[in-house]
């Protein structure tokens, strides 16, 4: 297992290149964009259509 990247004034660098949905979540678990993360044990995705433009 590789170690977190160091904490950074945002979270763009963390945001993947392609659209998906999956690669959303597994970028939301390893964020250290903003000091949320620093008392979180996981991450909740919300519900809906896989498919709708996110952004």
């Amino acid at each position: 297992m590789s170690a977190a990247p160091e904490r950074t004034d945002g979270a763009l660098p963390y945001v993947p290149a392609r659209e998906k949905v999956a690669a959303l979540r597994g970028a939301a678990a390893g964020c250290r964009g903003c000091p949320l993360y620093e008392d979180a044990t996981q991450t909740v995705s919300g519900a809906g259509p896989g498919h709708r433009f996110l952004w």
